[in-house]
C-alpha cells in the first residue's frame, strides 16, 4: 500500500482529516521561521526517476554525507508515538581500510529518547550487530550528540554498513541539511523494515549523522549508565537497564522487597516509601565501571476520612 506524505503547514488539521480517511501516516517537514509560508501540498508517493547517486564521498576518519553543512529542517510525522527511523548507508568500499567504528554522532533538533543501531546489508539493513540507547536533553538541542561505543565495533569487511537512528517521542526527530546529492545519506522508514529515500516523498534532505572510525582501539573500563523511572509507586515492579557493552553486571538494590536480574536489565519492587538507591557494576577485561540511581518511592494510601 502506498504511503501519503505531506509538508506541514497551518492547514495541518485539514491534512489530518485526509490521512484519517486513508489510514496512512504522513512524514512532515518542520517549517522553520526563515522559510516562506507554503500552502498544503499532499503528494502521493512516486517512484523516483533517473539514476541514483550512489557511492560515498572522500572521507577521513569522520564519515558523514552532510559534511559541515548547516541544519536546514527536521522531519517526522508531526506528533509523538510513531517509530520513525532514519539512516545512512556506508558502502563497503569506503570501509575497506578501516578497522573500528568508535563513535556515532547525530544532530539533535528535539529532546527525547533515541536508539542508535548498526547493521549490515545491501538494499536494506539486516539484523543489528550493535544497539545503543541515548537520551537527548534540552541542553543537547541544536548540538551534535555523541554516542561513544565501548567496546568499539570491529568493521566486517566487504559489507555495506547502515547507521540507523530511531525515535518515537518527538514530533520531528530527524535533522537534515540541503544541497547534498548522495542517496546513501537519505534513507527513512516508519517500521524499520521497509526503507525509502526521503526524496521519493518530495523531501530532499541528507541526514545529520556521522560515524567516526579508527584503525586503533584501546579497550576501556565500561562507562555504564542506568536508565529507568526515578519516581515509582510502592508495590509496583519496575525495570531498569544498564547501557554499556560490558561482559558481566552485578546489581545492588537498597531495601528492595523483590528483585530479578538478567545481565544488563533488572526488575525491582519496593513496598515502602522513601528514597532508594540502585547500583550497577559493569565489568569487562579491563576493569569495572559503576553507576548509581536514586529512586523516589511514593505511597498512595487510600483516603478514608473527610474532607477529601
Amino acid at each position: 500500500m502506498k504511503k501519503i506524505f505531506t509538508l506541514c503547514t497551518a492547514l495541518l488539521m485539514t491534512a489530518s482529516v485526509l490521512f484519517a480517511q486513508t489510514g496512512k501516516h504522513p512524514f512532515c517537514e518542520k517549517q522553520l521561521p526563515a522559510k516562506p509560508a507554503r500552502g498544503i501540498n499532499v503528494i502521493a508517493k512516486q517512484a523516483k526517476n533517473g539514476a541514483k547517486v550512489s557511492g560515498n564521498p572522500t572521507w577521513g576518519d569522520t564519515m558523514s554525507y552532510c559534511q559541515n553543512d548547516a541544519f536546514a529542517s527536521a522531519v517526522g510525522v508531526g506528533s509523538a508515538g510513531t517509530d520513525v527511523y532514519w539512516a545512512i548507508k556506508i558502502e563497503s568500499a569506503a570501509l575497506a581500510n578501516r578497522t573500528y567504528i568508535t563513535d556515532v554522532e547525530f544532530y539533535v533538533y528535539k529532546a527525547g529518547s533515541y536508539t542508535m543501531s548498526i547493521a549490515y546489508g545491501s538494499t536494506s539493513p539486516g539484523t543489528a550487530v550493535l544497539t545503543q540507547s541515548v537520551t537527548a536533553t534540552s541542553s543537547d538541542v541544536q548540538t551534535w550528540k555523541n554516542i561513544h561505543l565501548n567496546p568499539a565495533l570491529t568493521i566486517t569487511a566487504n559489507q555495506d554498513m547502515w547507521i540507523i537512528l530511531m525515535n518515537n517521542d518527538a514530533d520531528y526527530p530527524a535533522s537534515g541539511v540541503t544541497g547534498n546529492t548522495y542517496d546513501n545519506g537519505k534513507y527513512i522508514s516508519l517500521g524499520g523494515t521497509s526503507w525509502d529515500l526521503v526524496t521519493t516523498y518530495n523531501l530532499d534532505y541528507t541526514w545529520m549523522i556521522r560515524a567516526i572510525s579508527s584503525n586503533t582501539y584501546t579497550p576501556e573500563v565500561p562507562s555504564v549508565s542506568i536508565s529507568g523511572p526515578t519516581t515509582v509507586m510502592a508495590g509496583d515492579t519496575v525495570t531498569y537497564t544498564a547501557t554499556t557493552g560490558a561482559d558481566s553486571y552485578a546489581w545492588t538494590f537498597a531495601g528492595a522487597d523483590y528483585q530479578s536480574t538478567n545481565s544488563n536489565t533488572a526488575s525491582v519492587m519496593w513496598s515502602t516509601a522513601g528514597t532508594k538507591q540502585l547500583i550497577v557494576a559493569a565489568t569487562n577485561t579491563v576493569g569495572t565501571g559503576y553507576d548509581t540511581l536514586d529512586v523516589n518511592v511514593i505511597s498512595c494510601d487510600p483516603i478514608t476520612t473527610l474532607p477529601w
